[in-house]
């Protein structure tokens, strides 16, 4: 029972280091801590193999290595996921509220059938997205532990588990890692010699004898897909494996209650990398089950990409916020692009800028404690004084109120007898690095602020970035000035129909523009003069008529670049011209 508490505790360990941040900080005493964990399994196994009368004397002679290794601790990944959380994981899969998910049946027979079609379809739609984020994040943990030499056997549970096998198959990073990769349906594999003539039909073996000679000298990945309840894992491979190789078998399987569990080096359930969404419906509250706003929380948790601090970030910041247009804005945030060379972590850079912008006056106070907070963290006392003295608040009890506004946004942590707080090492380096970037570079951040006339030209002349976004804006500047300008956001702003002819005439640098869901029939002539321009989105242009030919000007320069415009394909089912 020991053992199996510590497999699960490691799986799930294994599973949030697949995570950011922490999969690019505080690894290496985890990863130590899971090799001994797969260590001492194997030593179990063998035990457990071996009949003789010295059985139970090894097993007790494990005993407090196990116990010890149960006693590893979770102090900097319980930062991001409260305890509780990893409890329950560790006791169960995640219970995820899906509750909202349930139609009233009586409902169903008031409403009409079109609101009945619309009432079953947005559940579905929230549903699968949700398990397509899981499926997403346990490939990325897969492709992540598959180069750990020690994990051998990975065992995948759940409905999607074939969804993830397929899509690691022909990742061209694994096809070079591996001499051999190949797909096996195991269903009806009732024994491990069926498996193995399977596996030998699909390399074009007649024996299974030819075929063990080369596995077992050579590197291979083989996927055994729904694998029987009743295979003994241990068992499959155990001949053919040999350390010299790199060598891994993966297989997939709906049963909970597998064969020796202990079998495998890892476990992969689907349900646990439902642990963004959790995580975001704990700080965010019953909010994000409210109508209207299931597709637009799943957005944003599924633009924060499974980083857990964004996640959190996010979903505190957006507690008890009603408005719609300020999660539209959390959204189209968490999603925008930058330059590579000046972002670090860009979507905890995004979802920094988007808190950042809703905090009001106490921002000020959160650069001052950026710059000059210590790891360490500072007395409360002393810090407000210092807000104090800066001129930033005015009383003791104003910056008290601040520091706990701070602490419920996540920015902060409190000590465990409150009397001093801290900031936490990935948020102060982000948010310096934002800072720093304000002073050298200008910003001009107006999205979401129901703008109905555009800055004036001047405002335009320094930026190195403009954010005018989901605005009310029906005008642009005939031909501003913008010789530094690398990224321009004007999505969603509904009544924006024309575009200056001269309007990008001088901006030379521009790389990154995005006009999408706006009302625009054409792209001006200045627009294919951008030789720097790397992305440009149009998407939900619906009133978008014609490509034009002169797009080919921007061709050779997008050659090896990243380039999204739009779907062909939308506008001709839409019977448009491209």
């Amino acid at each position: 029972m020991k053992m199996k508490e510590l497999n699960r505790k490691k799986d799930i360990v294994c599973l949030i280091l697949s995570y950011p941040p922490m999969n690019t900080a505080n690894k290496e005493r985890h990863k130590n801590w899971v090799q001994d964990v797969l260590k001492i399994n194997r030593s179990v196994c063998q035990v457990v193999e071996n009949f003789s009368s010295q059985r139970n004397m090894s097993v007790l002679e494990l005993y407090s290595e196990i116990t010890a290794l149960l006693e590893h601790s979770l102090d900097d990944i319980e930062a991001y996921v409260l305890p509780m959380t990893i409890k329950k994981m560790c006791e169960k899969i995640l219970e995820v509220d899906l509750s909202f998910l349930v139609v009233d049946v009586e409902q169903l027979y008031s409403e009409s059938t079109s609101q009945e079609v619309k009432m079953n379809a947005e559940p579905k739609r929230h549903d699968e997205k949700l398990h397509n984020l899981a499926v997403d994040f346990a490939i990325r943990q897969i492709l992540q532990d598959i180069e750990n030499p020690e994990v051998l056997r990975i065992r995948i549970l759940g409905r999607d588990g074939r969804r993830v096998t397929s899509a690691v198959k022909y990742l061209p990073q694994k096809q070079k890692m591996f001499s051999i990769i190949i797909q096996v349906d195991a269903s009806l594999c009732l024994n491990i010699r069926a498996i193995e003539e399977n596996i030998a039909a699909h390399l074009g073996f007649s024996t299974w004898e030819g075929c063990r000679l080369l596995l077992e000298n050579t590197s291979f990945l083989i996927f055994l897909d729904d694998i029987h309840e009743g295979i003994d894992l241990y068992e499959v491979g155990s001949i053919w494996l040999n350390s010299k190789n790199i060598q891994k078998i993966v297989c997939t399987t709906t049963y909970e209650e597998v064969y020796r569990r202990m079998a495998v080096d890892l476990e992969i359930r689907l349900e646990d990398h439902l642990l963004s969404w959790e995580l975001f419906c704990l700080n965010a509250g019953k909010i994000v089950h409210s109508k209207g706003f299931q597709h637009t929380s799943t957005d944003v948790v599924g633009k924060c990409s499974g980083h857990l601090l964004a996640v959190v970030l996010m979903a505190r910041a957006l507690k008890m916020v009603s408005g719609a247009i300020i999660w539209d804005s959390a959204s189209c945030i968490l999603g925008l692009s930058h330059r590579v060379d000046q972002m670090k972590d860009r979507v905890l850079c995004n979802a920094l800028t988007f808190v950042m912008g809703h905090l009001g006056s106490a921002k000020e106070c959160v650069k001052c404690s950026a710059f000059h907070l210590g790891r360490e963290g500072i007395n409360k006392i002393h810090l407000i004084m210092e807000w104090i003295g800066l001129a930033l608040v005015s009383t003791l009890d104003e910056g008290e109120n601040i520091v706990q506004d701070l602490i419920n946004a996540f920015l902060f942590e409190g000590s465990q007898d409150g009397c001093s707080v801290r900031m936490q090492d990935e948020i102060r380096e982000v948010l310096v690095y934002m800072f720093r970037l304000e002073i050298n570079t200008h910003f001009l951040l107006l999205g979401g602020r129901e703008l109905s006339k555009a800055p004036n030209e001047g405002a335009w002349k320094e930026a190195s970035e403009i954010h005018l976004m989901n605005n009310k804006l029906s005008e642009l500047p005939k031909s501003p000035n913008c010789p530094h300008l690398y990224t321009l956001y004007l999505q969603k702003n509904s009544r924006l129909r024309d575009i200056p002819p001269l309007f990008f005439l001088h901006m030379p640098m521009l790389q990154i523009l995005d006009l999408s869901y706006t009302k625009i029939r054409s792209l001006p002539q200045s627009l294919f003069g951008l030789v720097q321009l790397q992305r440009l989105f149009l998407r939900g242009c619906e009133l978008f008529m014609e490509l034009p030919s002169e797009i080919g000007k921007l061709r050779p320069c997008l050659v090896g670049r990243k380039f999204s415009v739009f779907s062909i394909q939308t506008f001709r089912k839409q019977g448009k011209r491209v």
